[in-house]
């Protein structure tokens, strides 16, 4: 009897020993597109099949994920409830173009709306012949819980033309469900 409670207490240690060491930790990834894996931090969670593109003119503007947390950690200490979109603007053309998806109204499905986080990447303003820019829009959200979205609307605009000139002008009403 002692040698079977001795087995079975050895058994337990070994067990939570193994499990201890194994490395299940999951990674939030970006989609792979084969290429190249983008890491987000962990505390973001990347929507699934959450992607846009757009050709206007030749000013090629991707969403290429969408990522919410609950768990953004703030300056202060504190943390926040959030929603990041990853855009990629590319130029095909020899003119130039004037955007500002840094500076996008947010739209979620829980009632809230906001215009994005200052802090963003600089990826607005005039994009010249041959530029692209990639960067995170960030919107911290003052109510609800960003795990509980099932859509978003982003708003802003292109157009063609540096931007105090005159141009063809494109508003984006672009709606995306998770």
């Amino acid at each position: 009897m002692i040698k079977l409670k001795f087995l079975a207490s050895a058994s337990i240690v070994v067990a939570l020993i193994l499990g201890g060491c194994s490395n299940d930790k999951k990674e939030n990834v970006a989609p792979s597109n084969k290429a190249q894996e983008t890491k987000i931090a962990d505390f973001w969670t990347v929507v699934e099949g959450a992607t846009w593109t757009d050709d206007f003119d030749g000013l090629k503007t991707t969403i290429k994920h969408i990522v919410v947390s609950d768990k953004v950690p703030m300056n202060d200490g504190s943390l926040a409830s959030a929603v990041g979109v990853k855009f990629k603007i590319e130029n095909t053309t020899n003119e130039t173009f004037n955007t500002f998806p840094d500076q996008a109204e947010l739209v979620t499905s829980t009632g809230e709306q906001m215009r994005a986080d200052l802090q963003n990447d600089d990826i607005g303003g005039d994009i010249y012949e041959g530029v692209t820019k990639e960067g995170n829009v960030d919107f911290i959200l003052k109510k609800g819980h960003a795990e509980d979205i099932k859509w978003i609307t982003l708003k802003w605009f292109a157009k063609k033309g540096e931007s105090m000139g005159d141009g063809e002008r494109k508003n984006y009403d672009v709606k995306i469900e998770f």
